[in-house]
């Protein structure tokens, strides 16, 4: 089946009288990497819960990957602290793969990350920034075309962030998927997106949708990647 990637129509949703969606749309295209930004609480996170179905909707639609099977990474890794770090990643992987496929993508996206002698290990014996990479390893495992991502990066050092980060770039470019971030950083948001929409309170209206060039994107000199922040961040005010 054709990969549409994530399709949001006439979304209607919300707490009570609070709406946080209503008649909202939006289209996410295969493989692209789109980062959300918008004031805190305006209903980011409910979106992504949405999509995969914690937050139900009321009406309206939403069409995501053939399996709707998605990876979801959050800010805190959550990994099962009594287990080691093969099982945590069997464990989230099941029965969707044969023993020989999980090894073989196992062993790539571990040695991508730099952590094939890790397996043994417990959570509580790794640092933060390789829980959170091993959280990176467990999503782009699940068989799917779709990766959420809420606030993956957040609580990290500087130094570790940029190293989960470029983890992050490794492992889609070995495994494209259709990535929905959402964050509050501008320089984060930059580093990763194909596309940055930015969020009005709610009920959600997109203020602001940003198409980043190949050579805006993903690049590792820090004086076009400030003037990409600038930038983004002169479009998001009007400045």
């Amino acid at each position: 089946m054709e990969n549409k990637g994530i399709i949001i129509d006439s979304l209607c949703l919300g707490y009570g009288e609070n709406r946080i969606y209503d008649d909202f749309n939006v289209t996410f295209k295969p493989r692209e990497i789109v980062s959300i930004l918008g004031p805190s609480g305006c209903g980011k996170t409910t979106l992504l819960n949405s999509i995969v179905g914690i937050k139900p909707i009321e009406t309206g639609a939403i069409t995501g990957p053939a399996n709707h099977r998605f990876g979801y990474v959050f800010q805190e890794p959550r990994l099962i602290p009594w287990l080691t770090v093969e099982c945590n990643l069997e464990f989230a992987v099941g029965h969707t793969m044969s023993a020989k496929t999980y090894i073989e993508k196992r062993d790539v996206l571990l040695d991508t990350l730099e952590l094939r002698g890790k397996l043994n290990r417990y959570p509580h014996q790794l640092s933060g920034g390789e829980q959170q990479r091993i959280a990176l390893a467990r999503a782009f495992l699940i068989p799917s075309e779709g990766l959420l991502m809420d606030e993956a990066f957040k609580g990290l050092d500087m130094l570790t962030k940029q190293a989960v980060i470029h983890a992050f770039i490794k492992l889609w470019s070995l495994s494209p998927k259709t990535v929905i971030a959402v964050s509050h950083d501008v320089t984060e948001a930059a580093m990763i997106s194909d596309r940055i929409l930015f969020f009005s309170k709610s009920p959600v209206r997109i203020v602001k949708d940003i198409q980043l060039s190949s050579a805006q994107i993903r690049t590792s000199d820090e004086a076009t990647k400030l003037q990409v922040v600038n930038w983004i961040e002169s479009v998001i005010t009007g400045a």
